[in-house]
């Protein structure tokens, strides 16, 4: 496996610098690294600078969105597996190597398991996409897909800023049929707080609207407990509540990512 890893950015420096260092220290298992920024204007560049000899393709310039940024970054891989690395996340020391030992290479997309970091506290999860029509049960933190699969199935929908990966999958999956391996190994952890996180209702008409494309879903009940769970958390911090809003934050991690 030759593995192409795809970071994008923007205005995302400190959190850029964890993700470049847990890439330098996986360097040995990494066929190339791909950092596509939208033309930040705080210190990412220095950050850039400071880790040029890690990176082996850079982008700098305007983009529209999130989808295009991975597209750019994906339209430009060289490698054999593609694995998109968000700013932010961190690839967990080593794990590559076990995972490339374990990996079908005749599959399209590898699943390992993921670590979600809220308010300290991890918790580890497992993608399914038999769950897709229901919710977003696979994410892209830690999937590794064949190159040729992103030729056959297409790119990111430009349209959607929040919720492109869930399209992604949708379409892979039930519109295209290709395979996948789920891996009881770690690869990826990541925090919670991203755009999709900020931005939650806007997130939430994108996916209903995926799931009403692909699988003619009403609006599901599980989705607006989520809402309400979240609103409720920020509500409860407002007031100084940190113990009850860190159950609930819990509560809709769970749900989120864990079914």
């Amino acid at each position: 496996m030759k593995l192409s890893v795809i970071t994008v950015c923007y205005n995302a420096a400190e959190p850029l610098r964890k993700t470049i260092s847990s890439v330098e220290r996986n360097k040995d298992f990494i066929y190339e690294y791909i950092v596509v920024d939208g033309g930040s204007t705080d210190n990412t560049s220095q950050i850039l600078d400071a880790y040029s000899k890690s990176i082996d393709v850079k982008i700098i310039e305007r983009d529209q969105g999130i989808s295009d940024a991975f597209n750019k970054g994906i339209n430009l891989a060289a490698g054999s597996h593609i694995l998109l690395l968000n700013a932010g996340d961190i690839l967990i020391h080593q794990k590559l190597d076990e995972i490339k030992n374990l990996f079908d290479s005749s599959i399209d997309v590898i699943l390992p398991l993921h670590t979600v970091d809220s308010d300290g506290s991890k918790m580890v999860f497992q993608s399914n996409p038999s769950n897709l029509h229901a919710y977003c049960s696979v994410f892209h933190p830690g999937a590794i897909v064949k190159s040729d699969a992103y030729k056959s199935v297409g790119l990111y929908n430009n349209d959607l800023k929040f919720a492109m990966d869930y399209d992604w999958f949708c379409r892979a999956f039930f519109v295209h049929g290709l395979s996948w391996q789920l891996l009881r190994v770690p690869l990826v952890s990541f925090s919670t707080g991203g755009i999709s996180s900020e931005v939650s209702h806007r997130s939430l008409l994108e996916r209903f609207s995926i799931r009403k494309k692909y699988f003619g879903a009403s609006f599901p009940v599980s989705e607006l407990t989520n809402v309400t769970v979240r609103l409720g958390s920020k509500i409860l911090l407002t007031f100084g509540l940190s113990c009850v809003q860190k159950r609930l934050r819990a509560v809709w991690l769970r749900r989120r990512y864990g079914g």
